[in-house]
C-alpha cells in the first residue's frame, strides 16, 4: 500500500513545505520538478509503506464523530515533539482518506486518540546497523557496469566496459581499507526488508565518491552487485536516520 493509494494528498508539496518548517533543521534537497524538498517527499512516501506493513496507523473519531487517522512520521520538531500525519475521511475520489495536515502531539486534532502511534522499527538490534569489518567485501563489478551503467557520471561513460570494471575492482580495495579503519564509512540503509550498507567508490577522485555500492551480509562476507547515484544513496539512507558520514552528504 502506497501513501497515494491510502490517501488523497492534495497539494502535497505545500504540506511537505509546512512539514519541513515544523521539523528539526535539515537539508532535504534542492527543488526538483514540483518537489520543493525531494528527499522529504521520498522519506514520507517510503516511511508510510513500512508504517502500513507494520500496522502502525491509529484510527479514531473526532469531536463530531467523523473518522480520523494518524501515523508517527518519525520526525521531531525543534522542541523534540513527535510529528504526525493526520488524516480525515475522504469525501471524494477513490482513496478512503485525505491527508489533512502534519501536526505535533499536542495538537487538538489528536486529542481523541486514546493512544498515539509509535515510530517504525527497521531493525531488531542496534548491532544490525554496524558494519562487521572482520568480513570480506566482494562485489560483482561486471554486473554493476552492465546493469547500472545509466547511473554512472557522464565522465565515466566514455570508458569501455572492461576499463570501468578494472577501475571499480581497484577502487574497492581502497574502500575496503577505508571501512576497516572506520566502520562508519559503510552507511546503513533499509531495503527489501533488510539492513544493507552503502559504500563509496572513488574512481576519479581520491576523496569524493563517483558511485555508491549497496552491499548486504551473506554468511561470511558482504556482497554487492548494484550501484546508486549519490542522490539515490542519500534518499535510501535517510529513511533510517539522518546520515552522519564524511562522504554521504547533499550538495
Amino acid at each position: 500500500m502506497t501513501l497515494y493509494d491510502f490517501a488523497n494528498c492534495g497539494r502535497f508539496d505545500e504540506k511537505i513545505i509546512k512539514l519541513e518548517e515544523m521539523s528539526m533543521d535539515e537539508n532535504w534537497g534542492s527543488p526538483v520538478g514540483n518537489k520543493t524538498h525531494p528527499v522529504l517527499h521520498n522519506y514520507i512516501a517510503h516511511y508510510f509503506k513500512k508504517v502500513y506493513d507494520d500496522d502502525l496507523i491509529k484510527y479514531s473519531k473526532d469531536q463530531n464523530g467523523n473518522k480520523i487517522a494518524c501515523f508517527n512520521t518519525g520526525l521531531l520538531t525543534s522542541h523534540f515533539d513527535d510529528i504526525y500525519a493526520y488524516f480525515e475521511e475522504n469525501q471524494t475520489g477513490r482513496q478512503k482518506w485525505f491527508l489533512a495536515a502534519f501536526v505535533n502531539s499536542s495538537s487538538y486534532k489528536l486529542s481523541t486518540f486514546d493512544e498515539l502511534p509509535d515510530i517504525v522499527k527497521f531493525f531488531n538490534s542496534i548491532d544490525d546497523l554496524f558494519y562487521d569489518t572482520s568480513l570480506e567485501l566482494r562485489i560483482n563489478a561486471e554486473h554493476i557496469v552492465k546493469d547500472n551503467f545509466e547511473r554512472f557520471p557522464e565522465t565515466l561513460k566514455t570508458f569501455p566496459e572492461p576499463v570501468l570494471i578494472n577501475m571499480i575492482e581497484g577502487a574497492l580495495k581502497s574502500t575496503a581499507k577505508r571501512i576497516r579503519r572506520n566502520y562508519k564509512t559503510a552507511v546503513p540503509q533499509y531495503f527489501n526488508n533488510q539492513i544493507q550498507f552503502l559504500v563509496p567508490l572513488c574512481l576519479t577522485d581520491i576523496i569524493k565518491p563517483d558511485i555508491v555500492i549497496t552491499v548486504y551480509k551473506r554468511e561470511q562476507h558482504y556482497y554487492g552487485a548494484t550501484c546508486l547515484t549519490m542522490d539515490m544513496a542519500y534518499n535510501n539512507a535517510r529513511l533510517l536516520v539522518k546520515p552522519e558520514s564524511d562522504w554521504l552528504i547533499l550538495e
